[in-house]
C-alpha cells in the first residue's frame, strides 16, 4: 500500500529519483501514465493490470471506450528504474501533467501520483477544508 507524500524534483533531462519508501513497493518494472486531474500516476506491473483489467469488457463499438483506452495506453510508458530508482518521465507526460521541477509524489493505497507541487498544494488544501463534505458523500 502506498501511503504519504514526499517532495522530489525533476531534473533537466526529465529524471527523477522515486522516494526509497515506495521503490520497495513499486517492484521494477513500473507503468506510468495519465492520472485523473493532470497528474501522473505509476503504477506496480501487478496493479496495473490489475486496474486494466476492469476495462477488457468495455464495448469496443462505443466511441468513449475507444477514446479512453485509447488515451491511457498511448500514454503509457513501462520503465524500470535504474539503480537509485530515478526514472525517466517521457516528455508527453511531463507536458500532460505541467509537471516541471518541484513536485510531490503521492501515495493513493494501490499506486502512486506525481503532480506539480504548487498545483498539488493547492488541491490538497482545498481537499481538506472539504473533507467534512467529502467524507458524507463517499461514505453514503
Amino acid at each position: 500500500m502506498f501511503l504519504g507524500s514526499y517532495d522530489h524534483k525533476i531534473d533537466d533531462k526529465g529524471r527523477m529519483i522515486l522516494p526509497s519508501r515506495f521503490r520497495n513497493v513499486l517492484g521494477s518494472p513500473i507503468v506510468c501514465t495519465v492520472g485523473i486531474e493532470r497528474c501522473m500516476a505509476v503504477y506496480p506491473l501487478d496493479s496495473w493490470q490489475t486496474f486494466v483489467a476492469r476495462f477488457d469488457e468495455l464495448p469496443f463499438s462505443k466511441e468513449k471506450s475507444r477514446n479512453f483506452k485509447r488515451v491511457l495506453f498511448s500514454m503509457a510508458d513501462e520503465i524500470t528504474p535504474d539503480k537509485t530508482g530515478r526514472i525517466l518521465i517521457s516528455p508527453s507526460l511531463r507536458c500532460y501533467g505541467e509537471l516541471k521541477e518541484d513536485v510531490s509524489v503521492i501515495g493513493v493505497e494501490d499506486h502512486i501520483e506525481i503532480w506539480d507541487r504548487a498545483r498539488w498544494n493547492d488541491r490538497r488544501s482545498t481537499l481538506l477544508g472539504d473533507l467534512g463534505k467529502m467524507i458524507e458523500e463517499v461514505m453514503q
